[in-house]
């Protein structure tokens, strides 16, 4: 789902950012967005009584919440939330797909709060803040459905200009190399061929006029955009082609959270 405002070239105030710790992702923000997520997601909203069996949902307690409650939260220096989901299964290999897929569900209910908020804070003065950089949606169809986990991520006219500052035809091997990681820690231990030939596939650029460019294991499984899709003064909207389980879907979030924080640093820095 495209986030309008931010691909047009509208600065919205920042509601999140993404991080990825080597184990979770962790989603970030300041104490009054959790509130503004509990408010949204309590007991008793709308968004709670339209969830299936087995989601808790946030409180101010910052108890764990979400879909059999993988999301806890913790408090970093800075005074900023981590609102922190695993992206690796705990339980073995048993379990892996139901596990796996929880998380997603609860990302994918994260995202969609994230929408609706940033849609609330466009309305607000972007004066002495830092502007929203990216948007991510995430979808999670049925175990086995073609095109079942994707995804799509909404780039700020802010991020896609800093991008184009760095050049074209990068290749950011530190962010494969977490990609990597990821997906060898998700396969399983005694198949490091089937590890090995899958991670060959992956890989994170940037080409021309800062357009960002993803691809994760798989038949063609990608992130990207047409670098004629946009014009000068709007960001960019890329949208996910043959993503169709869950782990390409984090695959490809490790991608992203890795670009993310580049660019975060690169604007402040």
């Amino acid at each position: 789902m495209k986030l309008f405002e931010l691909v047009h070239g509208k600065m919205v105030p920042e509601v999140y950012s993404l991080g990825f710790t080597g184990t979770h992702f962790q989603f970030l923000v300041l104490p009054h967005i959790w509130l503004k997520i509990v408010a949204h997601a309590e007991h008793g909203t709308y968004f709670t009584s339209s969830q299936k069996n087995g989601f808790t949902p946030p409180d101010k307690k910052e108890s764990p919440w979400g879909v059999a409650e993988c999301a806890t939260i913790s408090h970093l220096l800075d005074g900023r939330i981590a609102i922190n989901i695993p992206a690796v299964p705990t339980q073995g290999q048993e379990d892996f797909w139901d596990e796996i897929r929880n998380y997603a569900h609860t990302i994918s209910l994260l995202t969609r709060l994230f929408y609706h908020i940033t849609a609330e804070q466009k309305k607000e003065s972007t004066l002495d803040c830092t502007p929203q950089l990216f948007h991510i949606n995430t979808y999670v169809g049925e175990a086995g459905q073609f095109h079942g986990a994707a995804l799509d991520l909404s780039v700020s006219l802010t991020a896609r200009l800093y991008l184009y500052k760095l050049g074209e035809n990068i290749y950011w091997k530190d962010t494969v190399q977490s990609m990597e990681d990821h997906f060898e820690t998700l396969s399983p231990q005694e198949n490091g061929s089937y590890s090995n030939f899958f991670s060959r596939g992956l890989g994170a650029r940037l080409r021309e006029r800062g357009l960002l460019d993803f691809k994760t294991f798989g038949d063609c499984a990608c992130l990207g955009a047409n670098p004629s899709s946009f014009g000068d003064k709007e960001g960019c909207y890329l949208s996910s082609h043959n993503v169709d389980n869950v782990v390409q879907q984090f695959n490809l979030l490790v991608a992203i959270a890795s670009v993310w924080q580049k660019v975060a640093d690169g604007i402040r820095s």
